[in-house]
Formats: structure tokens, C-alpha cells, sequence
């Protein structure tokens, strides 16, 4: 009830699979990459006519630190990658997407999430965009730091059947 809630508030609902005839032989695999990029995503779109806080309280942070990052990202983004090249004996092709989602506003994320059969990524709070997937899609979430012991996104996405 709360993805649909806010999909519609976003005004996405005509881009879920509801709404759209999707290609049953496209599959695709959106990686969620953490990387730095410097700026906190609630400074970088910060707006105080439309955000729910007003800027001035987010100007004192600085650079973002990062934890959990992948120590090596180029090497899972190539392997990901190379799945577009492969050839399955159901005629599936797959289109990667490597998307950092502190550089995307909070509606491009949602979008991206709608239209994602796989998404990949270290354990964190934005694996809760699961819940913004198609049915039927898949989650895989990378422990990298001792995480594993933290089930709460997988068992979300038990709960919702994938």
C-alpha cells in the first residue's frame, strides 16, 4: 500500500508494468552502486518550496561519508555488464543499468525501481526500494562489511515474494 501511495503521488503509476505491455525477453539488471559523489542527496535536492524540510537545516552538512562501500565495484559493475552479452536459451536479453541513486532526484529512483527485474547492492537502507519493483522481481543484496547477520531486507523481500 505505501509503494503504491507513493508512486501515485509521484504521478509514475502509468510507468508500472500495470500500465505498460513489458517485453517478457527483457530483463533488467539495475545495479545500485554506493559510491561517493561528495554531496548529501538531501542538500544536492533540496528545494524549500517542495521538500518537506526546509534547506536551511541541511546546509551545514559537508562532504558525505560513505561506509559499506564495495571494494571492488569495477570488477561486480563489469560482471553485471557482461550479462549483456550472454545468450539464454529462453531468448532473454539483459540490460544493465549502474545507477548511483545519490545522484538521482527522489522520483528518478522510483522510476528506475519500477522498471528493474534484478537490482544488486551492498546491504543499506536504500535496498528498501525493493518495494518499489515490479512483481515477480528479484533482490540481491551483497554483505561486505559483516552485515550478514542483518536480515531485514531479505526477509522484506520474502515478504514480498522475492
Amino acid at each position: 500500500a505505501y509503494s503504491d501511495f507513493v508512486i501515485r503521488a509521484l504521478g509514475l503509476q502509468l510507468r508500472t508494468r500495470y500500465h505498460t505491455k513489458p517485453n517478457p525477453q527483457r530483463v533488467v539488471v539495475t545495479f545500485m552502486a554506493r559510491r561517493s559523489s561528495g554531496m548529501w542527496p538531501e542538500k544536492r535536492f533540496c528545494d524549500s518550496q517542495t521538500s518537506f524540510f526546509l534547506c536551511e537545516f541541511v546546509q551545514h552538512l559537508g562532504t558525505r561519508p560513505l561506509g559499506r562501500t564495495i571494494k571492488n565495484d569495477k570488477a561486480v559493475v563489469d560482471a553485471l555488464k557482461g550479462l549483456e552479452q550472454r545468450s539464454f536459451a529462453n531468448g532473454a536479453h539483459v540490460e544493465f543499468r549502474d545507477l548511483d541513486y545519490s545522484k538521482l532526484s527522489f522520483e528518478e529512483q522510483i522510476a528506475a525501481n519500477l522498471d528493474t527485474d534484478v537490482m544488486v547492492g551492498p546491504h543499506g537502507a536504500g535496498l528498501l526500494h525493493n518495494i518499489f519493483m515490479p512483481d515477480r522481481a528479484a533482490l540481491v543484496e551483497l554483505f561486505i562489511d559483516g552485515s550478514s547477520a542483518n536480515r531485514h531486507f531479505h526477509n522484506l523481500a520474502r515478504w514480498q515474494g522475492r
